[in-house]
């Protein structure tokens, strides 16, 4: 063995992660305890690396390729206060102990701004800290057979309340079978919310709701039902200032406005802004 092969271990190769959606529950959970984990790989000088054999030289390469598309997230100016408001609702609502609805929360930003990451990460947190309190209090979170206190949701395109329920059927892992009713798959996942301990419920690009639709306004209303089950929602989207989610557009109903006066009472705003260049910590 060559004497420099300390920089090439190759068990780190085995965290290569595999590609997993983080819309079924096995692949968020290994995301949200494994998203930090990875080789402390020690750079080679130039000597060093002329020194490896093939197969060393190859494993060093490859690790230095996982390094480098695995870097650090760091935390930007405009994302620090927005993380810090969001993880005080949730962490509030998880500790309420009345029953009933919990303030919802709203995220919106231009596209590429990496809100959907900012909201993975508070959501991996939260993930952690709870099991962790869990290990702590078993009697404040009850005995389920398998607990998952979060949910990440991507909503479709093309959306129905039946459609949605078969997306968080599918990331309990769970199938109706075919043919089933609204009402079936609606009981079904409220079950599997109280059953497996869910506390909080993502629903990534929630602005594919189009709300002069029926079908979608009905599952904004549908979402505003699941917070009754105690749960916090999260919504992220682009510009769901306007997009009809918290501000009625013109060419929707007068009933409809009413249940969307509901969101603007139930869902705090959340705005990410763009990158600035001012100050030096914005650079």
């Amino acid at each position: 063995m060559s004497p420099h092969s300390e920089h090439v271990d190759a068990s780190t190769l085995t965290l290569i992660p595999p590609r997993e959606e983080l819309w079924n529950v096995d692949g968020w959970q290994r995301y949200s305890a494994e998203r930090e984990s990875g080789p402390n790989i020690a750079l080679a000088t130039r000597k060093s690396y002329e020194a490896f054999s093939e197969s060393e030289r190859f494993r060093y390469d490859l690790q230095r390729k996982f390094l480098a598309s695995n870097l650090p997230k760091i935390e930007t100016p405009m994302a620090v206060p927005v993380r810090n408001q969001i993880g005080v609702i949730v962490s509030r609502n998880a500790f309420n102990h009345d029953p009933g609805p919990r303030e919802g929360i709203f995220l919106s930003a231009n596209p590429g701004l990496g809100k959907s990451t900012l909201v993975r990460e508070i959501a991996a947190d939260f993930d952690q800290d709870i099991r962790g309190l869990a290990q702590m209090m078993p009697s404040k979170f009850g005995r389920n057979d398998r607990w998952i206190p979060v949910v990440w949701i991507s909503v479709p395109s093309k959306v129905s309340i039946i459609s949605l329920c078969r997306r968080i059927l599918y990331f309990f892992g769970y199938e109706m079978r075919n043919g089933a009713r609204q009402a079936e798959l609606e009981q079904q996942v409220l079950t599997l919310i109280r059953d497996c301990g869910v506390q909080l419920i993502v629903f990534d690009d929630i602005t594919r709701l189009n709300m002069n639709r029926d079908p979608d306004k009905d599952v904004a209303d549908w979402i505003r039902h699941l917070m009754e089950a105690s749960v916090t929602i999260i919504g992220i989207g682009v510009d769901i200032e306007t997009s009809g989610l918290a501000q009625a557009p013109d060419r929707v109903a007068t009933e409809a406005r009413a249940a969307l006066k509901q969101n603007r009472t139930r869902f705090s705003m959340h705005a990410l802004a763009r990158f600035t260049y001012d100050t030096d910590a914005e650079i």
